[in-house]
């Protein structure tokens, strides 16, 4: 069977494919209609493309084990920018409650081979790992929206923002205090100097430690230590991509 299907419209710039075999071990329908099944349904060799990012994802294998009234995708695995992802989703009570429980682990994920390069020029790049995990509910009486709770940690390695010198901007930032701007461009150490002479900035470390309840991440520690700055931070990011931060 090949799998070509648009109910992921929203999500994805190009159809979901892939080929899928189904193996029924019980199939019945009762003089009520109601119908009961068991069995598994294997994804190989799938293949997704989002909208956010540059390349598909690519080589997804899952097996989904099938038994009414739930729904079991253990095993995925996939490909993506040169790493892979791993984990399992859950499904409790199908087409009625939709409980699910998720399970992901992000390992060496290439972040120039998925991200576009910003309008400004810019482009973050290096290895992402992660790990996610959330449980919920999705149905008539409640959205996942409001059931969501989980929790996702992300870090990156080799990490680097291509074409833009973070710390020059910042110290250019401060042109409306002119006095204070020039002040500082003198006293600076050299070490800090040449930095500003660079043309990318260097990430040495990049975390993010987050809770997420409902519609919201709760960020409880974002770190950066990159070329000439270190950066903690709190805050909040909604579904509507709305951010709050307080850095210190």
């Amino acid at each position: 069977i090949n799998l070509e299907t648009d109910m992921l419209a929203k999500l994805v710039e190009k159809q979901l494919a892939g080929d899928v075999a189904l193996d029924l071990d019980t199939l019945s329908l009762s003089e009520d209609g109601e119908f009961t099944y068991e069995g598994n349904l294997r994804l190989n060799d799938g293949r997704i493309q989002l909208k956010e990012l540059n390349y598909p994802i690519e080589n997804i294998d899952a097996l989904i084990q099938l038994k009414k009234p739930d729904m079991l995708i253990k095993d995925i695995f996939m490909y993506l920018g040169g790493g892979d992802v791993k984990g399992y989703i859950n499904v409790g009570q199908l087409l009625v409650r939709n409980t699910f429980d998720i399970k992901f682990d992000i390992k060496s994920i290439n972040l120039e081979e998925i991200l576009s390069w910003q309008e400004s020029g810019y482009q973050l790049a290096g290895k992402l790992n992660g790990s996610l995990n959330a449980l919920g509910e999705h149905s008539a009486l409640t959205s996942y929206n409001q059931s969501l709770k989980g929790d996702l940690e992300l870090s990156i390695e080799e990490g680097m923002v291509k074409n833009f010198n973070i710390l020059k901007n910042v110290v250019d930032r401060l042109k409306f205090l002119p006095n204070v701007q020039q002040d500082l461009k003198e006293k600076l150490p050299s070490k800090y100097k040449d930095l500003m002479k660079a043309k990318d900035t260097v990430i040495d470390t990049m975390f993010l430690e987050s809770d997420i309840v409902g519609h919201q991440m709760k960020i409880n520690k974002a770190y950066v230590k990159a070329s000439g700055f270190e950066l903690n931070a709190q805050g909040t990011l909604d579904i509507e991509k709305n951010l709050y931060l307080k850095a210190d």
